[in-house]
């Protein structure tokens, strides 16, 4: 279980549903298949950010710098991209989806802003 709020899960979902289509489902399909990604990736996020970054995400008055927070993002991304497989989109769309979430979660661990402030 990761840090995401069902809701959190579901608006996340929807925003990467317009970035990568899934062939053969329909957009309903769709959605439930990304929530579950986006489930997926917050998991691993949750095992490999401390606590005092990750929960940094719903706490506007909390949080790092633009800098430290690109550095952890750019750390993360291929840690998250070795554990997460989407075997039903290319390489390039399973990348694509997995930096549209990490972009997110960069914006959403800086100080001043929250992961609602960040889509």
């Amino acid at each position: 279980m990761g840090r995401l709020s069902s809701s959190e899960i579901t608006k996340i979902a929807t925003r990467l549903n317009n970035i990568v289509n899934i062939p053969v489902l329909g957009e309903q399909k769709e959605q439930i298949i990304f929530e579950k990604i986006i489930n997926s990736i917050d998991t691993v996020l949750y095992s490999i950010l401390p606590d005092e970054i990750y929960d940094t995400i719903h706490m506007a008055s909390d949080g790092i710098t633009p800098t430290e927070a690109g550095i952890i993002r750019t750390r993360i991304e291929k840690i998250v991209a070795e554990k997460i497989n989407i075997p039903f989109v290319s390489e390039e769309d399973e990348l694509k989806l997995i930096r549209a979430f990490l972009d997110i979660i960069e914006a959403a661990i800086q100080t001043g802003k929250n992961i609602i402030d960040s889509f």
